[in-house]
């Protein structure tokens, strides 16, 4: 589950937490990493991590 908001003032996707029901593998993260960014891309917006 991700936990993300759209910030347009600021022009970012905040991505909070990935939350796992089961430990990634790493392919699975970095094929996560890059739906993140393609969501972003479609939003025309940057990612950031964490809550800052």
């Amino acid at each position: 589950m991700l936990e993300a908001e759209a910030d347009r003032s600021e022009g970012l996707l905040r991505v909070q937490a990935v939350h796992e029901f089961f430990p990634f593998e790493p392919e699975e993260l970095e094929m996560i990493r890059a739906e993140i960014s393609e969501l972003a891309q479609w939003l025309t917006l940057r990612v950031t991590e964490g809550s800052a």
